[in-house]
């Protein structure tokens, strides 16, 4: 007899007299007459979960190719797999026969690790009743194929699928509501649709998938933290009208190629998108508050349209990426300190209404040449336009409030225009600006705090 069990549980059945001392009954495998294949199991609600298995075979093939599960054991519904069941069973090991799970309806749940580094298997056929899949359940499957899980699962476990590194394939049935933590990361899936049901993708539940390729979702899914981070040949991804929220680095370093934000996405969490360095377009729908860092290192973004209600720009949202002009709306508010700093193709920003520019909003954007102030702006951010190469600046009236060095190592200013009374010009404000010729007050000029015109030639 060939024991397929897992070590601790074959020596404490043996000890105790198994079948008889826990009431356990073998089932045969029609499909494998050649075998006598017992289960184990033990009493849960409902009826009877499956704890291992025996099998007689013969010495040159002593695992069934098809493990076959029963749906009843003494007359009581099969209604789970219990945990760790067949983690570490002979059958299932790189160099066992057994290569495929059928699992019948009366399956409500499978345990955690109940598969686990089950690396022989190449398919597994899921019934109709399965509504529940534990954490790490198929972890390190490396062989299976493809899985489909039917209508009725509800929760994938964390880690359920994890390193299944050939699974190419993964059809979500309509009633997934749970994705948890890790639970597709590292597979061979290649394309993905997210049914509607599902509300909840866990954090990396899809990342470092090498060959995804496309991502649809159908519904309202909050996606997590770093659920598709480093999917490096993710090109594709669609959005759902509904959906929320885009958590922290959701889709860092994929390699999307254009993106469009629903209007009903109110928050892009922090380094969403940044360090994808083949995105080119980006167009906002509604009033998404742009997260920190949320396209940073997207060094080939060109164009960004942002939607008439947006209000935030976070800290470094864009920096070192390839914008060239930059339109800002009315509607925002906030410009996050450094949001469009570093940018080396920036030539042109306009804004349409009172944006506050943050700190360093646009130092070191070393070939802007031209900015367009709203005519009702007020605050501009300390070294805001610093390192730029800015020609010509006209300040508008109601800009009254410049922090230092707003203007700080602009090599090519010659010409300053206030249009309206300022009252102080504070430290360094236009300090090494080194082809300054002309600075035009409206009336009786300002009060200069600390080198104000310091470096300036003439």
């Amino acid at each position: 007899m060939n024991m397929i069990s897992h070590p601790f549980r074959t020596f404490v059945r043996a000890a105790l007299g198994f079948v008889l001392a826990l009431g356990l009954s073998g089932v045969a495998a029609p499909a494998n007459a050649a075998w006598s294949l017992t289960f184990y199991s033990e009493d849960v609600t409902g009826g009877k979960s499956i704890t291992g298995w025996n099998a007689q075979g013969t010495p040159q093939r002593p695992c069934p190719s098809v493990m076959n599960i029963p749906a009843t054991i003494s007359g009581q519904n099969v209604v789970g797999i219990s945990e760790s069941a067949f983690e570490g069973d002979i059958c299932l090991t790189a160099d066992g026969d057994t290569t495929s799970i059928a699992f019948p309806n009366s399956v409500l749940t499978i345990g955690d690790s109940a598969f686990r580094d089950a690396e022989s298997l190449t398919a597994v056929t899921f019934g109709s009743g399965l509504q529940t899949i534990g954490n790490q359940a198929f972890i390190n499957n490396t062989a299976l194929g493809s899985i489909n899980l039917g209508s009725n699962v509800t929760t994938i476990g964390a880690q359920a699928f994890r390193n299944d590194t050939s699974l190419s394939s993964v059809t979500l049935g309509s009633s997934v509501n749970e994705i948890q933590n890790l639970a597709f990361s590292n597979t061979g899936i290649t394309t993905l649709t997210i049914p509607s049901s599902v509300a909840t993708i866990g954090t990396r539940a899809f990342s470092s998938n090498p060959q995804l390729s496309s991502v649809i979702f159908s519904g309202s899914s909050n996606v997590g933290p770093s659920a598709f981070e480093d999917c490096e040949q993710l090109q594709t991804v669609t959005f759902a009208e509904g959906q929320t929220t885009i958590n922290d680095q959701a889709f860092t370093n994929t390699r999307l190629i254009s993106i469009n934000i629903p209007s009903s996405v109110t928050d892009l969490g922090s380094s969403a998108f940044s360090d994808i360095p083949t995105l080119t377009t980006v167009t906002f729908s509604g009033n998404t508050n742009v997260g920190t860092s949320a396209f940073e290192n997207c060094t080939n973004l060109q164009t960004v349209t942002f939607a008439a209600g947006q209000t935030t720009i976070g800290e470094r949202a864009f920096t070192n990426t390839g914008i060239i002009n930059l339109a800002i709306p009315a509607s925002i508010t906030t410009i996050g300190t450094s949001a469009f700093a570093d940018i080396p193709t920036l030539t042109t920003v306009t804004f349409s209404g009172n944006s506050n520019v943050g700190t360093s909003a646009f130092e070191d954007s070393i070939n802007l040449q031209t900015v367009n102030f709203a005519a009702n702006q007020t605050t501009i951010g300390e070294r805001a336009f610093a390192n730029t190469r800015l020609s010509n600046l006209t300040i508008p009236a109601s800009l009254t409030n410049i922090g230092p060095r707003a203007f700080t190592g602009i090599p090519t200013l010659t010409t300053v225009t206030f249009e309206g009374d300022i009252s102080v010009l504070q430290d360094e404000t236009f300090s090494n600006a080194t082809s300054l010729k002309k600075v035009i007050f409206k009336s009786n000029g300002a009060h200069l705090e600390n080198d104000v015109f310091s470096g300036v030639n003439t």
